[in-house]
């Protein structure tokens, strides 16, 4: 009898070692499985974030489209518009283009330009210097 009770405690034994490692694999997966879908939750709330900051931003911009556009229906803000951008004038006025080319006398003939490399030229500060200081 004493052998038989061996086997008995031999198999609660292994019976009881096999479900304690069935429970603690169970429990590594249900916690892998919580961590994940926390992780995917974590995911979807960072990505939600981030559509409201571009919603946000989208709709400023939307607000100052309308504003530029009731804007731009006003005629006097279109007059000034095309007066400035595209060089309109009403009758009676002249039009004056100014160009950053060379200076130019009053008969037309274009006023020389220093040559500032020349051996020739000195500037006005060192003209003073020489005055003030004597060279």
């Amino acid at each position: 009898m004493i052998r038989s009770r061996k086997r008995g405690r031999g198999f609660y034994s292994f019976f009881s070692k096999t479900a304690a490692a069935l429970l603690i694999v169970a429990v590594g997966f249900l916690a892998y499985k919580v961590y994940a879908v926390s992780y995917q939750k974590y995911q979807i709330n960072k990505q939600i974030s981030n559509l409201d900051d571009q919603l946000r931003a989208l709709a400023q911009k939307s607000e100052g489209l309308k504003t530029l556009v009731t804007r731009l229906q006003d005629k006097d803000v279109i007059e000034k518009e095309a007066r400035k951008k595209l060089n309109f004038v009403k009758e009676g006025e002249k039009a004056v283009i100014i160009t950053s080319g060379a200076p130019q006398t009053k008969n037309g003939a274009a006023i020389p330009a220093r040559n500032i490399a020349s051996p020739n030229w000195i500037s006005n500060s060192k003209k003073w210097f020489d005055v003030l200081f004597g060279n």
